[in-house]
């Protein structure tokens, strides 16, 4: 009897453990997931792109192109300098709403320079 009580609280104890370790998955999933989100503002004059660690304001004048590399969009500016970019969740990659999301850039990137659709 004695045996069995110490195996039932040693089974506790790893349960416990076990608990521990997937609130702190769990957490560190939480953190990982909002310190790569990045949100996109697009208004007529200027595109911001906006991270837990980095906010870029770029005004379409300033960008020459925008692309889709995989799962990132890339805004390279004009000017030469580092493209910025966006690091967009893989699994979004295969949806049309990613893609129209660089269609859309494109488009808006064409307006700001005065080109009109074909």
């Amino acid at each position: 009897v004695g045996g069995q009580a110490g195996g039932r609280g040693g089974l506790g104890i790893v349960g416990f453990v076990l608990l521990g370790l997937a609130v702190l998955l769990a957490i560190a999933a939480t953190v990982l997931t909002w310190r790569f989100q990045t949100t996109l503002l697009v208004e007529r004059d200027t595109l911001t792109l906006a991270s837990a660690r980095r906010r870029t304001v770029l005004s379409w004048r300033d960008i020459k192109e925008v692309n889709v590399t995989g799962a990132r969009l890339v805004v390279v500016p004009i000017d030469g300098s580092r493209p910025a970019v966006a690091y967009v969740n893989p699994r979004q990659l295969r949806r049309p709403s990613f893609q129209n999301l660089a269609v859309m850039l494109r488009d808006q990137l064409d307006a700001s320079r005065g080109y009109g659709p074909l």
